[in-house]
């Protein structure tokens, strides 16, 4: 499989996705990497995995299209958290903090409503399994707002 490179304007939203799995030994992006390329991926979909302990690790470059959010890749950032139903709080603080950076890097980032959970964009997933505003009390306050925990503007937001 190709991977597309891609200019940084081209970003204009952040999606968030769980691993799906508590299972100690899953918590790497070597693994994901391993799922991902079973199922015909040339490489882990995700931009970047947070494991349990907040460590941040790269997958695919930023000028790299993700293959996390069918239909949405060529413009989105896709991070993902290890875990299924139980996130630490250095996980979230983790991807806080990288999102503030990432706000910062990304110059066409949405105006509003640009940090997505996975299941706005596809109604037959649950991920990440938490409400974003666990993230949103850690982001930088210039970023309040960016937000839409529960839905309710998404869809005209797209």
């Amino acid at each position: 499989m190709t991977i597309f490179k891609r200019e940084l304007n081209a970003v204009r939203i952040i999606v968030i996705h769980c691993s799906d799995s508590e299972r100690p030994e899953h918590d790497n992006i070597s693994v994901i990497n391993n799922w991902h390329i079973k199922r015909g991926f040339a490489k882990v979909g995700y931009h970047f995995y947070i494991q349990k302990s907040g460590k941040i690790q790269v997958g695919r470059g930023l000028y790299e299209v993700g293959a996390h959010a069918a239909g949405f890749n060529s413009e989105s950032v896709g991070i993902c958290l290890g875990g299924k139903l139980v996130f630490s709080e250095a996980q979230i603080i983790a991807a806080a903090r990288l999102i503030s950076n990432l706000a910062r890097a990304l110059p066409n980032l949405r105006s509003e409503y640009w940090l997505i959970p996975h299941r706005f964009l596809d109604r037959s997933k649950t991920c990440p399994n938490f409400n974003l505003s666990r993230i949103d009390q850690y982001l930088d306050t210039d970023l309040d707002n960016k937000i839409d925990c529960n839905g309710k503007n998404f869809e005209y937001k797209i």
